[in-house]
């Protein structure tokens, strides 16, 4: 069953184009809905999104939990008195966390009062607190350190302060 239009050959050309059909454009190409191309790139950029957002967060909160649990066994420890190990142990958790979030070139050299001015930018540890941690450490071992502050108040702000550093 072949259709094929035979054309005689003596036909003059303008009768010819009685035997051509109409030519119909072609409908336009919308922007919606996507071609599945797109669908699939879309899908692999909110995939990859997802999993970058996934992996920071677990990280922060990997980095948060490990600080905790540091203090919490710097209190055990120390917690009696507010002696140099105490601050020393305090300081250090500050420092580790200050330079996983922060950068080391922004923090690894800070001491004294630009220690305390960097922990003071958070606004949740009070001064008194910031020069405790920055200086007590260098104080004599068996010396204790008075301060307005309970150990307990020191920790709990401090991990504050964590939480909302991670």
């Amino acid at each position: 069953m072949n259709s094929q239009i035979v054309i005689p050959k003596d036909i003059p050309k303008e009768e010819l184009l009685a035997y051509v059909r109409d030519l119909y454009p072609l409908p336009e190409v919308g922007s919606f809905p996507l071609a599945f191309g797109w669908w699939v790139v879309i899908f692999l950029v909110l995939t990859i999104s997802l999993i970058f957002i996934i992996r920071y967060k677990s990280k922060r909160l990997r980095i948060r939990k490990k600080a905790l649990e540091e203090l919490n066994i710097i209190y055990e420890r120390y917690g009696k008195h507010k002696s140099p190990r105490f601050a020393l142990g305090l300081s250090i958790v500050l420092r580790k966390v200050a330079i996983i979030t922060s950068g080391r070139q922004n923090v690894a050299n800070l001491y004294g009062k630009h220690w305390i001015e960097f922990l003071l930018k958070k606004d949740i540890i009070p001064f008194e607190i910031c020069n405790f941690i920055a200086y007590a450490p260098y104080a004599p071992i068996d010396s204790k350190i008075e301060i307005e502050y309970s150990n307990k108040d020191i920790i709990n702000l401090i991990k504050k302060w964590v939480e909302k550093t991670t």
